[in-house]
């Protein structure tokens, strides 16, 4: 079960975005208030015709982090109740990292996202992995990530300091090992042989949880992007450590 809870008082019709893309096993709940309960008829057919369970709440008193702590408290409810595999905060509310570090310290693993799917990365080489949403990402941050590459990318190159690379100057192919593994863990998947190398791109390309689900869900869409990332987040936090 992928859940997504959505702060509409915070990213309104926008947070939508990709809710062609959810199946009958994703349920979304919209947390809303009298200030922002309006959307677009667009909008409205989409959400009539998507097979997901969707559930509405209005926050009916106002004040500062109303919503917010609303939110919160019912997501650790549903995490209690219904143990779902893969969670989504809608927002651009850094505030709720918090929540988010609290859950991870625990196991759950929460992502937070401006949009059901969020939308693709700039365009870059192809030896470069592109750089998604991160988890506690600050407002200029995707700038600030094409300028570093491109300031990288004209730079002239430099002896290496120490014999172990850096994740992010790494070759991105991942070594034979970890490709059984991961062929071994999505078998229950069925992917295409194609598919199989966007996995291990992804895996050897991005620079954190959060990053690898994006990139999961943007090339198998949300349902079973998640089920593969679910299948392959283990593999990914042992080469992590092992490449650092």
């Amino acid at each position: 079960m992928n859940l997504y809870l959505i702060d509409y008082e915070n990213v309104t019709d926008t947070g939508f975005m990709g809710v062609k893309e959810l199946t009958a096993e994703d349920t979304v709940i919209v947390f809303y208030s009298q200030h922002t309960k309006n959307i677009s008829f667009e909008r409205h057919i989409e959400l009539s015709q998507s097979p997901a369970r969707f559930e509405y709440i209005k926050i009916l008193k106002t004040g500062k982090n109303y919503l917010d702590f609303q939110l919160s408290t019912y997501l650790g409810f549903l995490i209690g109740k219904d143990k779902p595999e893969h969670v989504y905060i809608i927002t651009n509310d850094t505030g709720y990292d918090s929540v988010i570090d609290f859950w991870s310290d625990k196991n759950i693993d929460i992502i937070r996202q401006k949009s059901i799917v969020p939308p693709a990365p700039l365009s870059l080489p192809a030896n470069i992995p592109p750089q998604m949403v991160v988890r506690k990402q600050k407002p200029d941050v995707a700038s600030a990530q094409t300028s570093s590459v491109a300031s990288t990318s004209a730079a002239p190159t430099r002896p290496a300091t120490s014999g172990r690379k850096t994740k992010a100057s790494a070759s991105p192919d991942l070594p034979e090992a970890w490709r059984k593994k991961v062929r071994m863990a999505v078998k229950s998947d069925k992917l295409a042989p194609s598919s199989y190398s966007v996995v291990y791109r992804a895996i050897s390309g991005s620079q954190n949880k959060t990053e690898l689900n994006n990139q999961l869900v943007k090339a198998f869409q949300s349902s079973k992007g998640g089920r593969v990332y679910g299948h392959v987040r283990e593999i990914f936090e042992q080469y992590s450590k092992e490449s650092n």
